[in-house]
């Protein structure tokens, strides 16, 4: 019974400090953190993309998609994400994979990027 109560009381405490641990920690580093929609209108300090007029948040991957076939593109690895500061979509170009660098705000097309 003893070793049963010592056991779970292990539990509790690794437990506890684990979580605590998570919570010191939000894994962003200092950068700021893409995902967040209710970020301050100070976005332009931190998103080489914001501009004062956007305002509905990310655009549809739908769209992002759309604006890539229209510039010849067609076929995808995945869906558009944050790389080093880059909203980019992995896809085929003649056989081989490019990166794309989109405007998450409104889709637009920017460019071929190599990493």
């Amino acid at each position: 019974m003893n070793t049963k109560k010592l056991l779970l009381a292990a539990a509790a405490v690794l437990m506890v400090s684990g979580s605590s641990a998570a919570l010191a920690d939000p894994g962003d580093h200092g950068r700021p953190m893409h995902h967040d929609m209710d970020r301050h209108d100070d976005r332009a300090g931190h998103d080489r993309y914001w501009r004062p007029d956007y305002r509905g948040g990310y655009v549809d991957r739908d769209h992002v998609f759309l604006t890539l076939r229209q510039n010849h593109y067609r076929r995808f690895v995945g869906d558009p994400y944050w790389f080093q500061g880059r909203y980019v979509e992995k896809a085929y170009r003649h056989g081989h994979v490019v990166y794309l660098e989109v405007n998450p705000y409104t889709g637009g097309f920017i460019g071929e990027v190599s990493f």
